[in-house]
């Protein structure tokens, strides 16, 4: 878990595509959490601000070395407005 990798039924993995592709699924992700009744995957949801959600996915992409850009925090208020 400590690598992003999730943790089974609990919370699912940050997979790198999404670090480039869903930047903004990710941070409703986490926001709102997850309820994947197919795959069993769920994930509470969290109260955090735009600074702390954007803390924790750039440690995720730097602890899996991924090469993305990193996310801002004006960023992740742009996309927690569009959590529905």
């Amino acid at each position: 878990m400590d690598d992003g990798s999730g943790l089974v039924h609990l919370i699912p993995s940050f997979e790198n595509k999404k670090f480039i592709g869903e930047r903004a699924k990710l941070v409703c992700k986490i926001l709102q959490g997850s309820k994947d009744t197919i795959e069993l995957k769920n994930m509470p949801h969290y109260m955090m601000s735009d600074v702390q959600i954007s803390n924790i996915l750039n440690y995720i992409a730097q602890l899996k070395k991924m090469d993305v850009p990193p996310f801002t925090d004006s960023e992740v208020r742009s996309h927690m407005e569009t959590c529905k």
